[in-house]
């Protein structure tokens, strides 16, 4: 057997050092671990670094969206405490003097089952094109017909010669400036539209 020869290192007191090879391999290791050691708190200061940015960032996303509601939020209260406009109302001349009239009297003055006024004047009904969205809730609301139905009615009226439809105005701004010109002439209207001169009825 191989004989293996240790160096040891003799100390002042009598005793005898670690085998050099040790105590050499031994502050390798240590050095090797006081380096990674150092290095450590690099490490841990990006951690909080980038920590901190995600942080900073989320706390923005937060407040924007929290400026963004309380922005938004009156504009909303406000849109939907206000009252949204009929989709038609009755117009009729200013001087006419009724506040209010019937539903029914007011189907049969644009059928023209009823021809006069209370006082005895001439009604002069007028309708807007058939194609209009306006009409065709006016004409299921009030005349209880489809603007099919109405215009089938007419035709047989006319047929008959017993009498012809009301005119038929190209746009609600026309029927706006069609009743104020006529006496006793009635119509309607969008909601939306700016009515001018004329007087709005109330249907019962």
């Amino acid at each position: 057997m191989r004989t293996r020869l240790v160096h040891r290192v003799h100390r002042n007191d009598g005793k005898f050092d670690a085998p050099t090879r040790m105590r050499a391999s031994s502050s390798t290791r240590i050095s090797s671990d006081l380096t990674r050691c150092s290095s450590f708190p690099n490490v841990h200061r990006f951690k909080r670094i980038d920590a901190l940015a995600r942080l900073t960032l989320v706390l923005r996303v937060v407040l924007v969206t929290l400026v963004g509601v309380l922005v938004l939020a009156p504009i909303r209260g406000a849109s939907a405490d206000s009252p949204q406009p009929p989709p038609f109302v009755v117009i009729v001349h200013p001087d006419n003097p009724h506040p209010s009239l019937e539903r029914g009297f007011v189907a049969e003055a644009f059928l023209k089952k009823t021809t006069r006024w209370p006082n005895g004047d001439v009604i002069k009904p007028v309708d807007l094109q058939p194609d209009s969205p306006v009409r065709e809730k006016f004409s299921n609301a009030v005349l209880k017909r489809s603007v099919a139905a109405v215009k089938s009615y007419w035709q047989q009226i006319i047929f008959a010669g017993r009498d012809v439809p009301p005119p038929e105005l190209a746009s609600e701004d026309e029927i706006v400036k069609y009743v104020p010109g006529h006496a006793n002439a009635i119509g309607y209207v969008s909601g939306r539209v700016r009515l001018g001169d004329v007087r709005v009825v109330t249907l019962r």
